[in-house]
């Protein structure tokens, strides 16, 4: 799929180049940013993002549009393992998100919760908190249906805090929800 993702990507970079909807561009290099993220490329998709960050901005009638790559960018973050600017990262998608939703919550949130607890490996506990709080979102918002890549990643990083707490009977059990979810 990474290889599909990867053609359509490369398709739609001359419609990038001549594209003058802000809108759509961010859409875009969220997208890419996305599939760095998923190709193990976390310092191509800060790049990414930090170089077409003034277009996120300027996305206005799609908040989102500039919600999204952070997010990416903070899990790539994460996955570097570059704490601080990670949080740094959260701490701007936190004020945007409560701007934009105020009381509501959505599958963005959600996903925020999976970051957070994966730059959190030195807390598991809280980080178990947190992903346990997104697989809650997740459920709510999706209607008990387990398809989305973000539920997957919940249960991927569960099991990672298992692992390093030496519970891999519970680890495994939670990579088998992880696999079968995607």
């Amino acid at each position: 799929e990474l290889a599909q993702a990867t053609s359509l990507i490369q398709q739609g970079i001359p419609l990038f180049e001549q594209s003058r909807s802000d809108a759509y561009n961010a859409m875009f290099i969220f997208v890419r940013a996305r599939l760095y993220n998923n190709q193990g490329k976390p310092d191509e998709a800060v790049q990414l993002i930090d170089r077409y960050a003034p277009l996120f901005s300027r996305a206005t009638g799609h908040p989102t549009m500039a919600i999204y790559p952070l997010l990416e960018k903070a899990q790539a973050l994460a996955k570097k393992g570059a704490q601080q600017d990670c949080s740094k990262t959260l701490a701007q998608v936190e004020k945007m998100l409560t701007s934009f939703f105020g009381a509501r919550h959505s599958d963005t949130h959600g996903k925020f919760h999976v970051i957070q607890a994966m730059n959190m490996y030195q807390k598991p506990e809280q980080a178990l908190g947190l992903l346990s709080g997104a697989l809650e979102v997740f459920n709510r918002f999706y209607g008990g249906d387990m398809k989305h890549l973000m539920q997957a990643l919940a249960y991927q990083e569960i099991g990672n805090i298992y692992v390093k707490q030496g519970k891999y009977e519970d680890a495994l059990q939670a990579y088998f929800k992880s696999e079968t979810i995607y």
